[in-house]
Protein backbone atom coordinates (compact mmCIF):
# COMPACT_ATOMS: atom_id res chain seq x y z
CA UNK A 1 0.00 0.00 0.00
CA UNK A 2 2.24 2.50 1.10
CA UNK A 3 4.33 2.01 -2.95
CA UNK A 4 1.30 3.63 -4.33
CA UNK A 5 0.49 6.63 -2.06
CA UNK A 6 4.38 7.31 -1.84
CA UNK A 7 4.62 9.05 -5.10
CA UNK A 8 8.41 10.68 -5.67
CA UNK A 9 9.12 9.38 -2.56
CA UNK A 10 7.16 12.32 -0.33
CA UNK A 11 6.23 9.86 2.53
CA UNK A 12 9.70 9.03 2.71
CA UNK A 13 10.87 12.50 3.12
CA UNK A 14 8.70 12.54 5.59
CA UNK A 15 11.56 11.54 8.36
CA UNK A 16 10.38 13.33 12.11
CA UNK A 17 12.91 11.71 14.11
CA UNK A 18 15.52 13.95 13.44
CA UNK A 19 14.39 17.41 15.38
CA UNK A 20 11.42 18.30 17.79
CA UNK A 21 9.93 20.79 16.49
CA UNK A 22 7.96 21.59 13.24
CA UNK A 23 6.96 24.24 10.79
CA UNK A 24 3.57 23.92 8.59
CA UNK A 25 3.10 26.71 6.06
CA UNK A 26 0.70 27.15 2.60
CA UNK A 27 1.17 26.32 -0.28
CA UNK A 28 -1.45 28.49 -1.95
CA UNK A 29 -3.20 31.07 -1.61
CA UNK A 30 -1.89 35.23 -1.87
CA UNK A 31 -0.37 35.30 1.87
CA UNK A 32 1.76 32.82 3.18
CA UNK A 33 0.40 31.35 6.49
CA UNK A 34 2.23 29.34 9.39
CA UNK A 35 2.20 27.32 12.38
CA UNK A 36 4.57 25.31 14.10
CA UNK A 37 3.96 22.42 17.04
CA UNK A 38 6.49 20.56 19.70
CA UNK A 39 6.75 17.14 17.78
CA UNK A 40 7.33 15.43 21.45
CA UNK A 41 3.28 14.99 22.06
CA UNK A 42 2.84 13.37 18.71
CA UNK A 43 3.49 9.47 17.26
CA UNK A 44 5.99 10.29 14.83
CA UNK A 45 5.63 7.32 12.51
CA UNK A 46 1.87 7.97 12.13
CA UNK A 47 2.58 11.05 11.34
CA UNK A 48 1.68 12.60 7.64
CA UNK A 49 2.13 16.02 6.18
CA UNK A 50 -0.87 16.78 3.24
CA UNK A 51 0.77 17.61 0.02
CA UNK A 52 -0.99 21.12 0.27
CA UNK A 53 1.25 21.82 2.89
CA UNK A 54 4.80 22.18 3.30
CA UNK A 55 6.83 21.79 6.63
CA UNK A 56 10.50 22.56 7.92
CA UNK A 57 11.71 20.85 10.63
CA UNK A 58 13.42 23.22 13.23
CA UNK A 59 16.50 22.58 15.81
CA UNK A 60 14.85 24.71 18.05
CA UNK A 61 11.52 26.63 19.44
CA UNK A 62 13.22 29.68 18.99
CA UNK A 63 13.79 28.95 15.06
CA UNK A 64 10.38 27.59 15.02
CA UNK A 65 9.20 31.17 16.50
CA UNK A 66 11.42 33.34 14.23
CA UNK A 67 10.38 31.00 10.53
CA UNK A 68 6.56 31.22 12.08
CA UNK A 69 6.92 35.05 12.41
CA UNK A 70 8.53 35.39 9.11
CA UNK A 71 5.89 33.57 7.10
CA UNK A 72 3.10 35.44 8.64
CA UNK A 73 4.65 38.79 7.87
CA UNK A 74 2.94 41.65 5.70
CA UNK A 75 7.14 41.68 5.37
CA UNK A 76 7.25 38.31 3.83
CA UNK A 77 4.06 39.30 1.35
CA UNK A 78 5.42 42.34 0.76
CA UNK A 79 8.99 40.46 -0.46
CA UNK A 80 7.78 37.41 -2.52
CA UNK A 81 4.45 39.35 -4.65
CA UNK A 82 6.79 40.39 -7.72
CA UNK A 83 7.08 36.35 -8.07
CA UNK A 84 4.32 35.03 -7.46
CA UNK A 85 2.01 34.20 -10.30
CA UNK A 86 -1.47 35.88 -10.62
CA UNK A 87 -4.79 34.70 -12.02
CA UNK A 88 -8.16 34.50 -12.00
CA UNK A 89 -8.23 34.82 -8.48
CA UNK A 90 -4.85 37.15 -7.66
CA UNK A 91 -1.82 35.97 -6.10
CA UNK A 92 -1.61 32.44 -6.12
CA UNK A 93 0.90 29.62 -5.84
CA UNK A 94 3.68 30.53 -2.61
CA UNK A 95 5.02 27.35 -2.85
CA UNK A 96 8.06 27.03 -1.58
CA UNK A 97 9.03 30.86 -2.69
CA UNK A 98 9.35 31.85 1.09
CA UNK A 99 12.02 29.48 2.44
CA UNK A 100 14.05 30.46 -0.50
CA UNK A 101 14.51 34.32 1.23
CA UNK A 102 14.07 33.45 4.78
CA UNK A 103 17.96 33.62 6.54
CA UNK A 104 19.06 30.36 8.61
CA UNK A 105 18.22 31.40 12.03
CA UNK A 106 21.42 32.59 13.66
CA UNK A 107 20.87 33.12 17.71
CA UNK A 108 23.72 35.32 17.85
CA UNK A 109 21.81 37.80 15.45
CA UNK A 110 19.90 40.43 17.19
CA UNK A 111 17.65 40.92 14.44
CA UNK A 112 16.55 37.69 14.41
CA UNK A 113 16.04 37.39 18.24
CA UNK A 114 13.98 40.50 17.94
CA UNK A 115 11.52 38.69 15.52
CA UNK A 116 11.40 35.92 17.98
CA UNK A 117 10.74 37.99 20.83
CA UNK A 118 8.54 40.43 19.02
CA UNK A 119 6.62 37.02 17.61
CA UNK A 120 6.30 35.13 20.96
CA UNK A 121 4.59 39.17 21.99
CA UNK A 122 2.33 38.70 19.37
CA UNK A 123 1.17 34.98 20.01
CA UNK A 124 0.79 35.79 23.80
CA UNK A 125 -1.49 38.92 22.87
CA UNK A 126 -3.52 36.88 20.44
CA UNK A 127 -3.70 33.66 23.02
CA UNK A 128 -5.41 36.35 25.72
CA UNK A 129 -7.75 37.67 22.56
CA UNK A 130 -9.09 34.20 22.12
CA UNK A 131 -9.91 33.12 25.43
CA UNK A 132 -13.78 33.66 25.01
CA UNK A 133 -16.04 35.98 22.65
CA UNK A 134 -15.99 36.88 19.07
CA UNK A 135 -12.28 35.97 18.89
CA UNK A 136 -12.55 32.13 20.21
CA UNK A 137 -15.21 32.07 18.11
CA UNK A 138 -12.97 32.33 14.94
CA UNK A 139 -11.12 29.44 15.93
CA UNK A 140 -13.86 26.94 15.66
CA UNK A 141 -13.90 25.37 11.84
CA UNK A 142 -17.83 25.16 11.90
CA UNK A 143 -18.72 29.04 13.05
CA UNK A 144 -18.13 30.26 9.72
CA UNK A 145 -15.92 30.04 6.17
CA UNK A 146 -12.96 29.89 6.49
CA UNK A 147 -12.03 32.98 4.57
CA UNK A 148 -14.39 34.94 6.60
CA UNK A 149 -12.65 33.63 9.61
CA UNK A 150 -9.22 33.91 8.30
CA UNK A 151 -10.20 37.46 7.02
CA UNK A 152 -11.45 38.50 10.39
CA UNK A 153 -8.01 37.21 12.44
CA UNK A 154 -5.78 39.15 10.36
CA UNK A 155 -8.19 42.33 10.92
CA UNK A 156 -7.64 41.41 14.75
CA UNK A 157 -3.99 40.85 15.00
CA UNK A 158 -3.46 43.76 13.20
CA UNK A 159 -4.95 45.45 15.42
CA UNK A 160 -3.01 44.19 18.61
CA UNK A 161 -0.41 46.15 20.38
CA UNK A 162 2.61 44.64 19.49
CA UNK A 163 1.99 44.39 15.81
CA UNK A 164 3.62 47.31 14.25
CA UNK A 165 6.81 45.89 16.15
CA UNK A 166 6.46 42.91 14.85
CA UNK A 167 6.09 43.91 11.62
CA UNK A 168 9.00 46.42 12.11
CA UNK A 169 11.27 43.55 13.56
CA UNK A 170 10.54 41.46 9.92
CA UNK A 171 10.96 43.96 7.55
CA UNK A 172 14.50 44.65 9.33
CA UNK A 173 15.17 41.21 8.18
CA UNK A 174 13.76 40.65 5.27
CA UNK A 175 14.51 43.93 4.01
Amino acid sequence: MEDTINIYGKLEKQNFTTKDWLVLSSASGSNPCAAYISLETFDRSRLVIDQTLYWHLADSEEEAIYIVGLLNSNAMSDAIKDFQPEGGFGKRHIHTLPYKIIPEFDCEDAAHTQVVAKTQELMHEWAVLCCDGEYANLLRPNSSSLNSRRRRQQSAIRSLGGYTEYEAACYAVLG
